[in-house]
């Protein structure tokens, strides 16, 4: 594990470029405001890490320890989060597009207006997060759970949500558009004014009272 001088951030992320971020030991260093693209810091411990408004492109952080670190207004395009533990982390109003955030733990996380954009999530943890007012569009939630999370006012447009649990989430007002919920569990979750449109769902999906809303449409769906 690398030990890098955290009171010298400039001097930290040079390092990092030069490969010395694998691994590093950075909890607690404040790297805001700062250009990181491009950057590997895999396995990287950031707990507590403030890094507020940076530019994140191409950052791979697969499997770093981001635990309570403030991500909000991050700009995570092409970024790689396989992995990653963001339980307790703050990513108000940052956005990622085009990036990996495959098995990804969120629990607890702020997600307040977050904004995923084409972005494999793909078996991540959403429980007891605040997605309240997040933008999914185009996004793959296969497997993902939002257990207990809050989305109110959330959208999700043209993604794939197959087989993802929403057990006793409130999705109050959020808005579903031309996405598939193949083999979802929405049986628990807070529907009241969520609105549905060209949704399709199958068999396996689980619905409140086991009644589908208006809007959606049912299909035999594909073997996943």
């Amino acid at each position: 594990m690398s030990q890098l001088p955290k009171d010298r951030p400039e001097e930290v992320i040079e390092r990092v470029r030069n490969g010395e971020g694998d691994e590093a030991d950075l909890a607690g260093i404040d790297l805001s405001g700062r250009d990181l693209a491009k950057l590997k810091l895999r396995k990287a411990t950031l707990t507590g890490a403030n890094l507020s408004g940076c530019n994140m492109k191409g950052v791979s952080l697969s499997r770093a320890k981001l635990s309570e670190a403030d991500l909000s207004l991050g700009v995570l395009y092409d970024a790689t989060l396989t992995r990653a533990v963001l339980t307790g982390a703050n990513l108000t109003g940052a956005k990622a597009t085009a990036s990996a955030l495959d098995d990804a733990n969120l629990a607890g996380s702020v997600c307040v207006e977050l904004r995923v954009e084409r972005t494999n999530c793909i078996g991540s943890a959403f429980t007891h997060a605040d997605l309240s007012r997040a933008s999914f569009t185009g996004s793959t939630l296969n497997l993902a759970s939002f257990d207990d999370a809050t989305l109110a006012h959330a959208s999700f447009s043209e993604c794939e949500v197959h087989g993802a649990s929403f057990s006793g989430a409130n999705l109050a007002n959020a808005r579903f558009t031309n996405s598939e919920l193949y083999r979802a569990d929405l049986s628990t979750a807070i529907l009241d004014g969520a609105t549905f449109e060209a949704v399709k769902y199958d068999r396996e999906t689980k619905w409140p009272a086991d009644t589908a809303p208006e809007g959606t449409l049912f299909v035999e769906a594909p073997e996943l």
